[in-house]
């Protein structure tokens, strides 16, 4: 197929996007005007510098939508903490110190990466919350550039599709440049659109990027290299294509908040709260009204009473016929109804975005530190399985994604032969442990529920395995197993102490015979005689 067929199929594939986007877009399009006014329009592009907060009387979504983003980032994937851990699948093997040093170096490894200065992961991660929160639905690019690098892209400029498992393997992305940009990013141009711009680098220009699964793309399978997913680069104003790549795994990470079975796109707080936020806008906007005639009354005169025009602006002097009317003005209004109605729904919007969820309110009770942090992670279970999606659809693609990038690079050493059956990935976030920690207030519960008995018949403790119940509460806590003897170095302990023991009991067994001899020899007996 020709790179002109090629260039038509793939816009062709894009406006099928946009067509099945449509229904979200003014959906879309309000989360922007009431809760995120610096994102990129759905309806229509806006001109630089343009007012972007008419629509937005009152900042409460704003303020509870940045809160529920930093608050996701730190209970999540905190950028100060060490939130994931890479382990072997292998049982036989989980605990030998070769395959624990070799994970602990693909952590390490990829914890590099993370955290440096030009890789943009804690930028990019903290957009891609703002999204969630506000659409329900990101966009992420990863890429490696001599180290890993992350970008969060609008959503505004993207459109997805899913495979039949449910899961994203399809993205377009509209793009504007100008000639220049284009020059810079694929070099030499085809020949109309280099013949457009030759004599004018400042030209805009749209750019369509398609990344889909090769499968799909009958009009590709004779082009090389044949990776699993297909790049292709178009310029829609001369519908050229301009580049045709791939990639061995797809780079996009698409995390949904909540999605409907039927959906492509996730739902979020923010279009939850959505009619709370247009009422509270609408009651702010209307006490506004009610405060500036509150503080600048409308006036009640009598007709042809005055010598001139009224003038109603402070320190203003009128002049009236001698013996009209006085100068009335209306009765005030009673804004306490209003302003409580606001004040419930500012809690509501709050409530949707979780943010009673994150905050550990002061509630006048003493609580010990254990009892808070108990507190805190019973709220957290609450948005279980929001983050269980979150794990599932952007931190593990993207640490899967990341581990596959560095071993392909050369940055991770090579596993030794115990590494059976694969890595998997544990999380050790606030948000994991507050699901783990069930399985500690269990462990907590029993012991508890046995002390009132031991104190009748204390033998009722003989059952338990001290050991193994510290280990288990340390694990179940998010406790580091660096400061953890595994199983068989306690059992190598064990035999150890208990070695000792045996040889203590028969040094003192020895000891009273030892003394028996020694008073008989004391006594001058000759025990050789004797025997």
């Amino acid at each position: 197929m020709s790179d002109d067929n090629i260039a038509m199929e793939t816009m062709l594939i894009l406006a099928g996007a946009k067509n099945q986007r449509s229904v979200w877009n003014s959906r879309f399009q309000e989360v922007v005007d009431y809760c995120r006014p610096n994102a990129d329009s759905f309806t229509g592009k806006k001109s630089p510098g343009q007012s972007n907060t008419d629509q937005i009387y009152d900042a409460t979504a704003v303020d509870a939508l940045e809160e529920f983003a930093t608050s996701i980032h730190s209970y999540v994937a905190n950028p100060t903490d060490r939130y994931f851990d890479f382990r072997s699948t292998n049982p036989r093997y989980a605990n030998d110190r070769r395959v624990k040093l070799w994970c602990e170096h693909v952590t390490d490894t990829i914890y590099h990466y993370y955290s440096a200065a030009n890789s943009g992961y804690t930028g990019s991660m903290s957009e891609t919350f703002l999204d969630i929160g506000s659409f329900g639905t990101s966009v992420q690019y990863q890429y490696w550039k001599d180290g890993l690098h992350f970008k969060t892209f609008a959503l505004a400029d993207c459109w997805i599709k899913e495979n039949s498992d449910g899961f994203v393997d399809t993205l377009v992305r509209e793009i504007n440049w100008t000639a220049r940009q284009v020059m810079q990013e694929f070099g030499k141009m085809p020949p109309k659109l280099n013949e457009k711009t030759r004599e004018k680098p400042d030209t805009p220009l749209t750019v369509i990027h398609l990344v889909i699964p090769r499968s799909d793309t009958r009009f590709l399978q004779h082009i090389k290299p044949a990776k699993n997913f297909a790049s292709i680069w178009v310029c829609m104003d001369t519908k050229e294509t301009l580049k045709i790549d791939g990639f061995q795994w797809f780079p996009f990470h698409t995390p949904r908040w909540l999605k409907m079975s039927t959906e492509v796109y996730g739902r979020s707080p923010a279009l939850k709260a959505m009619p709370d936020i247009k009422m509270l806008n609408r009651l702010e906007f209307q006490l506004l009204k009610g405060y500036s005639k509150a503080t600048d009354p409308p006036l009640i005169v009598p007709s042809e009473a005055f010598l001139v025009p009224l003038k109603t602006h402070p320190g203003a002097v009128n002049y009236k016929e001698p013996g009209s009317d006085p100068i009335e003005s209306l009765p005030p209004v009673n804004f306490s109804i209003p302003e409580n109605k606001a004040e419930q729904k500012r809690e509501a919007i709050r409530k949707y975005f979780y943010n009673d969820v994150f905050r550990l309110e002061k509630e006048n009770v003493e609580m010990t530190a254990y009892e808070a942090q108990d507190r805190r992670e019973e709220k957290l279970r609450k948005i279980a399985p929001m983050t269980g999606r979150l794990n599932m659809e952007l931190l593990g693609p993207q640490l899967t994604l990341s581990y596959l990038l560095c071993t392909r690079h050369g940055a991770i050493d090579p596993p030794p032969f115990e590494i059976q059956g694969g890595l998997k990935i544990e999380y050790s976030s606030p948000a994991a442990r507050a699901q783990t920690s069930l399985r500690a207030v269990g462990l907590d519960r029993y012991i508890q529920r046995l002390i009132p008995a031991a104190q009748i018949n204390p033998e009722v403790f003989a059952s338990v395995n001290w050991a193994g119940y510290s280990r288990e509460m340390a694990l179940a806590m998010g406790t580091s197993e660096k400061i953890l003897y595994s199983p068989e170095e306690m059992e190598a302990i064990n035999s150890q102490k208990a070695e000792a023991e045996q040889q203590q009991a028969m040094v003192q067994m020895a000891e009273p015979a030892s003394k028996a001899i020694k008073n008989l020899s004391d006594s001058g007996i000759n025990l050789g005689g004797m025997m």
